[in-house]
């Protein structure tokens, strides 16, 4: 289904529609949930502006920005759940990365660890194009 529009009206059925929830029960705090909008203050109906299901593939990682490359080959906790647009179960060098399963947020720039797809190794990534970028990929 094609995402919300990214201006202008919408009414809460629309937003039923794209994020399939029932429209008769509709909680805006329940959809935002579903749709990892927002935190812990309001929500309102244009935090869905642009918003729509997409086809992202979750992935565990550390959420700690190492400033310092050589730390992150010794990281043992991966417990973000992070979101990519490649096709492979973990992000790869041009993938973009995003904090929730939407294309509204991208991964702020950094140097991260990431679990390999067999969970028995350790490789980092580095973000630096301000956009969600994979720019490179450091092996342990």
């Amino acid at each position: 289904m094609a995402p919300l529009p990214a201006s202008g009206p919408i009414s809460g059925s629309q937003i039923a529609s794209v994020w399939q929830v029932s429209a008769t029960e509709i909680s805006i705090k329940g959809v935002a949930t579903t749709a990892s909008i927002g935190g812990l203050g309001s929500i309102s109906y244009s935090d869905f502006y642009g918003t729509g299901p997409s086809s992202l593939t979750a992935f565990a990682m550390n959420a700690l920005n190492y400033p310092k490359v050589p730390l992150i080959c010794d990281q043992t906790s991966f417990t973000a759940t992070r979101y990519h647009d490649g096709g492979g179960t973990v992000p790869v060098q041009g993938d973009k990365i995003y904090t929730t399963n939407s294309t509204s947020f991208p991964l702020s720039d950094g140097n991260y660890a990431v679990r390999t797809a067999n969970g028995l190794s350790v490789y980092g990534i580095i973000l630096d194009s301000g956009d969600g970028s994979v720019d490179d990929v450091l092996l342990c």
